[in-house]
């Protein structure tokens, strides 16, 4: 009696058996096509390959794979049932699946229901499996895997089952590029943030960006991406942390599916996918910001200070429990970014501390204040109590184009107000005697 958990071979024997005469004829059967993707993966890094099937012929009972790779380059860390192996049973995974590690690579053997109650029908980019290898050398270079029929005894062959017959597909090898140049650099630039020395209270926004780089240059799918930023707790406290711009806008504005974020005492960490069903992605041709933190000055560090404080800002793959990478992830590889720190400038405001673009002093910026406005320009409406706070443009000339620019940038996202925006600052030379809205914190 054939042992279904160590003879796969012989299960798709009996199900050949059971749904007709099995023969292979040695001949290709263009109607199918296994195919294992292309990846690139950093040096000592590591990556998963999926295996994918193209089918449009008649439905497939089963199939059977031999995988070899390069054991001097690659180590094979663990074979996982990709998604269409996991459903392909009317929703559950298939009936037989097995799976065995060789030297120098690995074989399957899969059959979809014993008694022909499902199959898997015509379709491209059906995943059967993700293969996970990592990088042994630590040196640039390329290294392919392909499907073999060598592996195993009896050695086992890549076709699939079908109508009670065997049928040998096409195949096509995947390659893993080792780089050692990271494909994506992650950036933050240098900021300049305002705080009051009476009280120590200021507030800090900086954004982080990622752009791809050249030698790669190839429009890399990017899926998903996590990002660690750590600060001095000494001076600030982060508030907030959050996707902005291309990520946020995502799925028609709903932004990615999933994104988890948190705050710590000397950093924030973040990671998004964009969809958890879909192929969304983005690429990243020019420098592009993505993610948006806001800092609170720590007051009693800075309480008295009229000279400033500069402070340091940087990417790190150490903070959080566990640690958060900063990665991003194309296809199935996880690629390391290259970092770049930055500075935030902290500088004390002696003047009145407002927010430019809250005309109307509610301490919330919207369309309401480009109507404030134009009642105070044209029809008597009461003046601002800081009329700085008007002054859209920051040019210290108060008139209808401030009103324009307000309502615009509102109601068609034109150019948002003049610093200091959004967070509250000061200006010597602005007309602000009071401003009951904020205090910089």
């Amino acid at each position: 009696m054939f042992d279904p958990r160590t003879r796969y071979v012989a299960a798709l024997v009996i199900l050949a058996g059971l749904l007709g005469t099995s023969s292979i004829d040695g001949q290709v059967n263009t109607d199918y096509q296994v195919q294992i993707e292309n990846a690139e993966v950093a040096l000592d890094g590591s990556v998963d390959l999926r295996i994918t099937l193209d089918s449009f012929g008649d439905p497939i009972q089963g199939w059977s794979l031999g995988v070899c790779h390069d054991e001097a380059r690659l180590e094979l860390t663990a074979i996982t049932p990709g998604s269409t192996t996991q459903t392909v049973n009317k929703g559950s995974p298939a009936d037989f699946v097995d799976i065995t590690q060789h030297p120098g690579g690995w074989t399957t053997g899969v059959l979809v229901c014993l008694v022909g109650c499902a199959s898997l029908g015509t379709g491209v980019d059906a995943e059967l499996f993700i293969a996970s290898y990592n990088d042994l050398t630590g040196v640039v270079g390329s290294s392919d895997v392909c499907f073999c029929d060598h592996l195993g005894t009896p050695p086992v062959e890549t076709l699939v089952v079908i109508a009670g017959q065997s049928a040998i597909p096409i195949t096509r090898c995947g390659t893993v590029d080792v780089v050692d140049q990271p494909p994506f650099v992650y950036s933050v630039a240098s900021t300049i943030a305002q705080y009051s020395p009476v009280d120590g209270a200021g507030i800090a926004i900086v954004e982080l960006a990622m752009v791809e780089l050249e030698p790669s240059g190839l429009g890399l799918d990017v899926s998903a991406f996590s990002m660690g930023f750590g600060h001095n707790p000494a001076l600030l406290e982060a508030v907030s942390i959050e996707v902005i711009g291309v990520v946020a806008a995502l799925q028609g504005g709903n932004g990615p599916d999933f994104v988890g974020t948190d705050l710590h005492t000397n950093g924030t960490t973040l990671g998004t996918i964009f969809s958890l069903t879909t192929a969304e992605v983005l690429h990243f041709p020019a420098e592009t910001s993505i993610v948006r933190i806001e800092y609170q000055t720590v007051e009693s560090a800075l309480i008295g200070n009229e000279i400033g404080q500069t402070t340091t800002v940087a990417f790190s793959n150490s903070i959080g429990s566990p640690p958060v990478e900063n990665v991003v992830i194309v296809g199935t590889s996880s690629l390391s970014a290259e970092l770049t720190s930055g500075v935030i400038d902290l500088v004390p405001v002696l003047a009145t501390p407002f927010l430019r673009g809250d005309c109307n002093n509610d301490t919330s910026p919207n369309i309401a204040d480009g109507v404030w406005l134009l009642n105070y320009l044209f029809v008597g409406g009461p003046a601002s109590a800081c009329l700085a706070a008007c002054d859209t443009d920051g040019d210290y000339n108060l008139g209808l184009l401030d009103a324009v620019l307000l309502i615009q940038h509102w109601i068609i996202g034109g150019p948002p107000p003049a610093a200091p925006y959004p967070a509250c600052g000061g200006d010597e030379e602005a007309d602000c005697e009071t401003y009951p809205g904020c205090t910089i914190n």
